[in-house]
């Protein structure tokens, strides 16, 4: 099981371990460089918009109806258009729309599980090579899909699928 994984220290000290072979050990290995391109689209929904929409094409249905409601939103009041929020996106498309129906899904589920585990890796050791505005990111992240996670009956679900991820979890939630 070990030889699945690397480990990739992160800043702060912290270790954060990445599937072997996944785009997120590309990511964050030693030599490689980020192509601010690839990772932020022209019309930017954010870092998580962006890197959801670019990496996990599930998401993007999500992403549309949420673009749509906001639109509707601001014709209707006579407003501005305001970005899509961090927190909305994480709540609504990463853990409502994908995250919480795979664990609920399981055993069935279990590989695309195994994809977004590999994905919350990069997203949380993603400061070390982006140099975006991390800790932000992360109580967002925390807030919206970890401390879900680290709550039954997911937390037994997680530990038993990828009990170094539900560690991982757990560490950053306590």
């Amino acid at each position: 099981m070990d030889d699945q994984f690397r480990t990739v220290l992160i800043s702060g000290g912290r270790v954060v371990r990445v599937r072997r072979g996944s785009m997120w050990d590309l990511a964050l290995s030693d030599g490689y460089q980020p192509d601010e391109q690839r990772l932020e689209m022209p019309w930017s929904l954010g870092f998580l918009g962006d890197v959801l929409w670019l990496f996990l094409p599930e998401s993007r249905p999500v992403i549309r109806q949420l673009l749509i409601d906001n639109v509707d939103e601001a014709i209707e009041d006579s407003s501005s258009l305001f970005p899509l929020s961090d927190s909305e996106i994480a709540r609504e498309v990463l853990w409502e729309a994908m995250v919480e129906p795979t664990l609920q899904g399981l055993p069935g589920t279990a590989a695309r599980l195994t994809e977004y585990c590999d994905f919350l890796r990069f997203l949380l050791g993603v400061d070390n090579k982006l140099r975006v505005g991390v800790e932000y990111g992360k109580e967002v992240l925390t807030k919206y899909v970890l401390d879900k996670i680290d709550r039954e009956p997911y937390w037994d679900m997680m530990n038993a699928h990828d009990p170094e991820f539900a560690s991982l979890v757990r560490e950053l939630t306590n």
